[in-house]
């Protein structure tokens, strides 16, 4: 088998890994409490939780991006510590696009919602920053303190 067979099988693994255990959804931020915030509505997130470290190490390196966190303690007795992969942001949205014809129907939904939240957010005006405006939610521009 040569490397692009053996990089091509990753994917496929990564794809069917993230079908059954992933998590594709758009992360909204909290913001402060202020009306004039002026962080942003939220970004897109990749994410797969588990207790095996080697599995979340082989999806990254299969997508070729992300980050792993943790360990993490179980909320409940005697469960094991867990890792989390995520990859986000506009990193996320590179990677689901890529992956989205290999995923079945439901994951494929999460991706098309994924993607169109991010390009709502796309749609809206930038401070100077890169920051976006809450105008659209409140009708007024945001200040800088």
């Amino acid at each position: 088998m040569n490397t692009n067979q053996k990089t091509l099988n990753e994917i496929y693994w990564a794809c069917g890994f993230i079908d059954g255990e992933g998590n594709i959804r758009w992360n909204k931020n909290k913001g402060t409490k202020k009306e004039n915030s002026t962080r942003s509505y939220g970004c897109a997130a990749l994410q797969v939780a588990q207790i095996d470290l080697f599995v979340l190490e082989r999806l990254k390196n299969a997508l070729g991006c992300g980050k792993i966190y943790g360990p993490y303690k179980q909320r409940y007795e005697n469960g094991k510590p867990y890792y989390y992969y995520a990859v986000t942001g506009v990193k996320c949205i590179e990677v689901i696009k890529r992956i989205k014809p290999y995923l079945s129907p439901i994951k494929s939904k999460q991706i098309e919602e994924t993607i169109k939240q991010h390009e709502e957010q796309q749609k809206l005006p930038k401070l100077g920053n890169g920051i976006k405006l809450k105008k659209k939610l409140y009708g007024k521009t945001a200040k800088r303190n």
